[in-house]
């Protein structure tokens, strides 16, 4: 089935872009935290860019990627490397992520690259329809559940799952980071099905009721994400920006489920 089909953001990523050529050339941030000649305590910083005093750690380590899987994400490393040469789905543009600066949006176009690439693979995009889609029934032993459906092989599902990424989202969800520690260390992302439930988080870290309506939805990624790049792009290596790269776009695709399911159901609250 093809793809959904990515439009550029008037920006293209690649993720071999090595490290280095992204680090500032700031000379008292030019060499590794190893060799630093200075504190970083007393290392002067760019206004928005303390966090480089700090660095989470950077291993895929939480639920987006469960313990059961990492096995196998490590043997993708094995098979043929998918050229990242896309650019940028239109829903990830921007706009689309009001509360970051230039800076910080060009330092996630690698991680929103590999996003885009996951969007365009068929067994990602089937799993999206099965949400979107599926017979919901229910067992006494399972509870509710999503059955599959000769629909989801049409055409029409085709065209109904692409509306959503391609027409719908883009004029509608926003995204950002946000402290998530208070909530638990496993929680790197969350996805909220209306405004008004996304405001009610960041006011007082409630969750709230299920949405009442879709309505100008919202995806927020930990704060470290962000913290990490910046940290990384002065002093890691390439490999620890792929890794931090790869674990963002996982959770924008993990997020992308859910606020797929909160557009089906809008309102009705299933547990599934």
């Amino acid at each position: 089935m093809p793809g959904i089909n990515p439009h550029s953001s008037g920006s293209t990523a690649n993720v071999v872009i090595p490290a280095s050529s992204l680090r500032r050339t700031s000379s008292s941030c030019s060499l590794p935290i190893a060799e630093q000649p200075v504190s970083l305590a007393e290392t002067p910083l760019e206004d928005g860019w303390e966090c480089l005093r700090y660095l989470r750690v950077s291993a895929i380590s939480s639920t987006v990627v469960p313990s059961s899987e990492r096995s196998q994400l490590a043997e993708l490393d094995r098979e043929p490397h998918i050229p990242l040469d896309n650019n940028v789905h239109r829903l990830f543009k921007r706009r689309r992520w009001p509360s970051l600066t230039d800076k910080e949006y060009d330092l996630l176009l690698p991680s929103l690259t590999i996003a885009t690439k996951f969007m365009e693979q068929p067994q990602l995009l089937e799993f999206w329809k099965h949400i979107y889609l599926g017979a919901l029934e229910y067992d006494g032993t399972k509870g509710h559940y999503l059955a599959l459906t000769k629909y989801e092989s049409s055409q029409h599902a085709d065209k109904a799952i692409r509306s959503v990424f391609d027409v719908y989202l883009p004029e509608q969800l926003k995204f950002g980071f946000y402290d998530l520690d208070p909530l638990g260390n496993k929680i790197d992302g969350l996805s909220f099905g209306s405004e008004e439930r996304y405001r009610l988080f960041c006011a007082c870290y409630q969750l709230g009721p299920p949405d009442l309506i879709f309505c100008h939805p919202h995806i927020v990624l930990h704060i470290h994400y962000l913290y990490d790049l910046k940290y990384l792009v002065e002093y890691g290596t390439e490999d620890e920006m792929r890794d931090v790269f790869l674990r963002i776009a996982i959770t924008l695709c993990h997020e992308l489920a859910h606020i797929v399911w909160k557009y089906r159901i809008q309102g009705d609250f299933i547990q599934t």
